[in-house]
């Protein structure tokens, strides 16, 4: 059975969204494996990149550059980067009326209820005893 999460629920959810935006671990991450791999195979003596500052400034820029993209687009994609058409997003919503799930662009459901974000809503199983 599907019920409405409180309000406190719900405010606990935007938080934790909002706060997982900003998080620069994943950036981090990335950028220290990209560096990794460039110091494994760039194995030249007097390499211009592997020095200190050059190396230390590649990393600052690339983190940089990765860290915004994810604030400003949501993915992990170098600037003026595209690997495709644009998406669309699908968000599933439920009606409160008729309690059915529905994946559409469309706010009404087909009951005539108005349709509302899945997150809000939490599934509970029945307490019967049989």
């Amino acid at each position: 059975m599907w019920t409405r999460r409180s309000p406190d629920e719900i405010a606990d959810i935007e938080r934790r969204k909002q706060r997982q935006r900003y998080n620069p671990v994943g950036a981090l991450v990335i950028t220290t494996g990209c560096m990794l791999v460039l110091l494994l195979v760039d194995t030249r003596r007097g390499s211009v990149l592997l020095a200190p500052r050059p190396f230390i400034f590649a990393f600052l820029i690339s983190f940089l550059l990765l860290y915004l993209s994810h604030l400003l687009v949501g993915l992990y994609l170098p600037f003026g980067a595209r690997f495709g058409p644009p998406t669309r997003l699908d968000r599933s919503k439920i009606c409160p009326v008729c309690r059915h799930i529905h994946v559409t662009d469309s706010d009404v459901c087909s009951c005539g209820g108005r349709l509302e974000d899945l997150d809000y809503w939490k599934h509970v199983d029945d307490q019967r005893d049989i």
